[in-house]
């Protein structure tokens, strides 16, 4: 009987002790790893630190490189933009292009920084470039029955040996009645020559009037010079059994100033 009663408690503690072990919350250690668990029993491990450092290393360098590739990116367009037109195909000497081998520049252009440019101060005419008889733009058909006068504007530049060249036709409606005639309001006295070529020349004579002087154009033209503000040449024969139908050349120019020359040219046959 006492031995039955033995094992009947040796059991029951051991029922005891087993209960308590299933229901313990710390049966394992919270603390001891970072791993976890799924619940199809894998391990999940977390980046490495190594791992993190070399992929900030990694974006920095890209980040680094693209930078630096966008700035020589940058660099070439502004360079490739930046084209100057004193390059290839810019004619040496004229408006904004490289001045010619002796620094010079054509018409009233100044060389400034080895490129020629406008002068501030004397803005370029129209007209230019008009520096030869040649240049000359033309103005248009003038009869003597109708005396009107055709202005234009000019500039000479200062401290230049700049001279404006203009030409027009005229026709001799009224027999023997051409003239040469021109009317210019300026800052500063100017010298203006007018020259007559004769569609069919015969030994034709130009008489220059009083404050005049008689004057051959580079292309041998007769005319005349004055420093007049206005100025009527009337005595032109191009031949005596033909009318003076021809064609007038007139050129402004001036000695060395300080200053811009600006002017307007009335002119008439």
């Amino acid at each position: 009987m006492k031995s039955l009663q033995m094992w009947a408690a040796l059991a029951l503690s051991g029922m005891t002790l087993g209960c308590a072990g299933g229901d313990d919350p710390g049966g394992t250690d919270a603390g001891s790893s970072s791993s976890s668990s799924s619940s199809d029993g894998s391990t999940t491990i977390p980046p490495s630190s190594t791992t993190a450092a070399s992929s900030s290393s990694s974006t920095t360098d890209e980040a680094e490189s693209s930078s630096s590739s966008g700035t020589a990116a940058s660099s070439s367009s502004s360079g490739s933009s930046s084209s100057s037109s004193t390059g290839p195909g810019c004619e040496l000497g004229t408006q904004d292009c490289a001045c010619d081998r002796d620094g010079e520049c054509e018409g009233v252009l100044e060389c400034m920084e080895d490129v020629c440019e406008t002068p501030q101060n004397c803005p370029q005419e129209r007209s230019e470039p008009n520096n030869t008889e040649g240049e000359a733009p033309d103005l248009g058909e003038f009869n003597d029955s109708n005396p009107t006068f055709e202005v234009v504007d000019g500039r000479l530049p200062a401290g230049s040996d700049d001279e404006d060249w203009f030409t027009y036709r005229c026709d001799d409606t009224i027999i023997g009645q051409v003239d040469m005639a021109y009317e210019i309001d300026t800052n500063i006295p100017v010298r203006v020559c007018q020259f007559f070529l004769c569609d069919e020349p015969d030994n034709p004579t130009v008489t220059c009037p009083e404050n005049s002087e008689a004057a051959t154009s580079p292309d041998g033209h007769l005319g005349c010079c004055s420093e007049q503000a206005d100025l009527v040449v009337e005595d032109i024969v191009c031949n005596p059994d033909s009318d003076e139908t021809g064609r007038v050349f007139v050129r402004v120019d001036m000695p060395l100033q300080d200053m811009c020359v600006s002017y307007d040219l009335g002119v008439r046959c």
